[in-house]
Formats: C-alpha cells, sequence, structure tokens
C-alpha cells in the first residue's frame, strides 16, 4: 500500500455476498440481505480509515435512496446516500451514524481492496473517505452498487494504473 495508508485490516471469516438488487428483477420493496434494509443497493461490513488514530474502524454500510422532501408534503426527489451505521442492527432500526450524499460523488479504487470515495462539493462539504473491503469480490459488489446511482463516477483504475477486473473469482 502507498505510504499515506495503513496497511488495511486483516480480512473477516465471511465477505458480504452481492445484494440481490444486482441481480435481475429484484424489487426495491423486498428485503435486499440480511440486513434488513429496504431499497439498498448494496450493504455490509466494511472498514473506514480513521484518520485521527490512523487505524481501520469497522462499520456497516448500505447505498440507500431516500427521499429529499423539502416541501414536507410527501412530494420531492430521490437521492442516493451511503449510509454508515455502528451495527447491522442500527442499519435495521434505520439509526445512521452518517449520511453521506452520493449525487456527483466519485469512487476510485486505490490498492489492493481499499478504494475512496469523494463527496461532491455542490451538494455539500467535500470529503473523501477511504474504505476498505475484506476481498476483491466484495470490493467488485460495491463499485458496481456505487455504478447503478446516478451520476457516480466509477473508476476501477487503481494508483498503479492497474484495471481491476469486473468479474468475480471464485474460491475468494
Amino acid at each position: 500500500p502507498p505510504p499515506c495508508l495503513p496497511a488495511p485490516p486483516a480480512r473477516l471469516a465471511a465477505p458480504a455476498a452481492l445484494s440481490p438488487a444486482l441481480s435481475a428483477g429484484a424489487s426495491p420493496n423486498q428485503p435486499l440481505s440480511a440486513g434488513g434494509m429496504r431499497g439498498a443497493l448494496q450493504e455490509g461490513y466494511l472498514h473506514l480509515l480513521n484518520k485521527k488514530k490512523k487505524d481501520w474502524d469497522k462499520v456497516y454500510y448500505a447505498i440507500n435512496p431516500i427521499l429529499q422532501d423539502q416541501s414536507g408534503k410527501g412530494h420531492g426527489d430521490f437521492s442516493y446516500f451511503l449510509q454508515s451505521f455502528a451495527t447491522r442492527a442500527d442499519a435495521a432500526g434505520h439509526r445512521p451514524i452518517e449520511s453521506v450524499n452520493l449525487l456527483k460523488a466519485e469512487v476510485k479504487v486505490l490498492t489492493g481492496t481499499v478504494f475512496s470515495l469523494k463527496s461532491s462539493p455542490e451538494v455539500s462539504k467535500s470529503r473523501t473517505h477511504r474504505i476498505s473491503a475484506d476481498s476483491l469480490n466484495e470490493l467488485r459488489a460495491w463499485l458496481l452498487a456505487f455504478e447503478l446511482v446516478p451520476e457516480v463516477v466509477v473508476s476501477w483504475v487503481d494508483s498503479e494504473g492497474t484495471t481491476l477486473s469486473r468479474e468475480m473469482e471464485a474460491g475468494e
């Protein structure tokens, strides 16, 4: 890994499976995974780089469509957010720690299973999150889910110029 990033955390026992939302015919009205987030494009545990501690924190994430109702009358636009939760139970109870608006966000593979998510200054203060998956297949599942979000730019090319294959690998 580049000297500016600590080594990614050790791999967990079982990587998250590709969300059923990424398979044909999935309905946003059905529960999509064990976390119980209705309409989530992808959800599961990832590791967020804590810049203060210079270490990785295990965090439960979900990519969720959320109605932005400015009028208070139930009318508005859907926006996609990457929401973080302390636990999967908090996700099922819809108690996010943070919600990042994904409109015009940039997602980029950095090295190995580490990727960055940069929010757009057009929707809020621009911040860059460094996140690590537990496996390349898990990383692929998240990148594929981010690609489903309108106006999110996803780069599959890492910091060394190598393009990550989109194909899931058996046995990983």
